[in-house]
């Protein structure tokens, strides 16, 4: 079966559904039917959402399938829960997220690159799960 249209061929505006029938019985059903939220994501993103849910939302499993980082897979899954409308509001950027935050705050708040550094340290074993935690958590 051919994936359902989302965007017009001729203005790209979005299509809606308006009428679905039962192959089975031959019923039809006409009406304002709302579009499915994975409807609109690129083959990527869904093949990598749903290799995520295989893996049950273990992201170093994952990582190894794939053979990337974990810092990749978890990279690769914020741009497949944009795509789909699921992350809700973005995370400022350093500048403005300086901006936003009271100094004392700041002054405690990791950077995502020592983030980053911490993950990478727990996805090659050079350090527990426990021990990232504890490094994640001290800020």
């Amino acid at each position: 079966m051919a994936k359902r249209l989302v965007v017009c061929p001729v203005c790209s505006g979005d299509l809606s559904v308006s009428k679905v029938s039962c192959a089975a019985c031959g019923i039809s059903i006409e009406g304002a039917f709302g579009a499915c939220r994975f409807c609109k994501a690129q083959p990527e993103h869904a093949a990598f959402i749903e290799m995520f849910l295989r893996h049950r939302g273990n992201m170093t499993s994952l990582a190894g399938e794939l053979g990337v980082s974990f810092p990749t897979v978890a990279r690769r899954l914020d741009a497949a829960l944009d795509a789909v409308g699921l992350r809700g509001d973005p995370q400022p950027a350093p500048a403005e997220a300086a901006q936003v935050q009271p100094a004392h705050e700041s002054a405690r708040t990791m950077s995502d690159a020592a983030r980053r550094a911490v993950l990478e340290m727990l996805d090659r074993g050079e350090i527990s799960a426990e021990e990232a935690t504890r490094r994640l958590q001290e800020y």
